[in-house]
């Protein structure tokens, strides 16, 4: 099993690849991602996804987790992103067959963030702006057919940016990413199994006819 984590810079402390599980993680990060970033392509994951080297990464893996919303969610209204969302999903879903699967796609709720900016000018306006698109990703998931993350994350644990997590609670995204992998990794493995059970089974049925 093969799990792929794209990630701003709230992924940078995490190691590149990890094998020493039941199952392989690569991880991307990219310190200033978003979702969609006309300016900087390459800090826009939709541009991203048409690169050779991302396409590549897709192709290989089982299952892809987004760690991304932080800098979308300080500079677009939630209602934008979501449109955003959508576009990233639909293209995922019909340019690899993998991730079409039931919970192949997992994107990361956003985490607490207090660093205004000018189209939000205040932290309770930001906030709110957080809110909500946590809320509309979560609808959007059910429609969609992907997951939803919900990091062990709380305002108090931020860094004194107001943006990252303070280095004592990063443990805390790791371990909730690793779980949820862990996870994935039962359920698709029990998958592939009883296809192959089916698969041996029709064999068997077949070949008696």
């Amino acid at each position: 099993m093969k799990f792929l984590i794209i990630a701003d810079s709230h992924g940078k402390n995490m190691a590149s690849y990890l094998s020493k599980l039941p199952y392989t993680v690569i991880i991307k990060s990219i310190p200033g991602l978003k979702f969609v970033d006309n300016y900087q392509k390459n800090l826009s994951l939709l541009h991203m996804l048409f690169s050779h080297e991302l396409q590549t990464a897709l192709e290989d893996t089982d299952s892809v987790l987004f760690l991304i919303g932080t800098n979308s969610i300080r500079c677009f209204t939630s209602f934008e992103i979501i449109n955003q969302i959508q576009e990233i999903v639909f293209f995922l879903k019909h340019s690899y067959v993998q991730l079409n699967r039931s919970g192949s796609i997992t994107i990361c709720a956003t985490m607490p963030c207090l660093k205004s900016t000018r189209k939000f000018r205040t932290e309770k306006q930001l906030m709110n702006n957080i809110e909500c698109y946590n809320e509309q990703l979560n609808r959007l998931s059910y429609e969609k057919n992907f997951k939803v993350l919900n990091l062990p994350i709380d305002v108090y644990q931020l860094s004194c940016d107001k943006i990252h997590v303070h280095f004592r609670y990063q443990y805390r995204i790791f371990n909730c990413i690793i779980d949820h992998f862990n996870l994935m990794n039962d359920r698709i493995s029990s998958r592939k199994t009883e296809d192959k059970e089916n698969s041996h089974k029709y064999y068997k049925i077949n070949r008696r006819v």
